[in-house]
């Protein structure tokens, strides 16, 4: 695949990988923003919760699956990149 063919999955693979760490963030801090912000979605939601891990997950793994053309070292980077960005936690 040509470098001008690589730049679209490259491009999406980010997207859903930044969309992934964005919606994580926001199910991590949930609970002080439920306490400083009610008016978010998460806190003021009770069920979306899981919901937002769920496609925190789903967002990954698109992200990924979009850098497979893109060769193993740039599926790692982005799984190791999204893992640090925003750790799987569960709380």
């Amino acid at each position: 695949m040509a470098a001008a063919g690589q730049l679209a999955p490259y491009l999406l693979a980010v997207l859903a990988t930044q969309m992934a760490i964005g919606v994580h963030n926001d199910y991590c801090g949930r609970r002080l923003d439920a306490i400083a912000m009610p008016w978010q979605a998460l806190p003021a939601r009770p069920r979306q919760p899981a919901f937002a891990l769920e496609l925190a997950l789903v967002l990954t793994g698109l992200g990924l699956a979009l850098a497979l053309p893109l060769g193993p070292r740039l599926v790692a980077l982005g799984a190791v990149g999204t893992r640090v960005a925003s750790p799987l936690t569960l709380g």
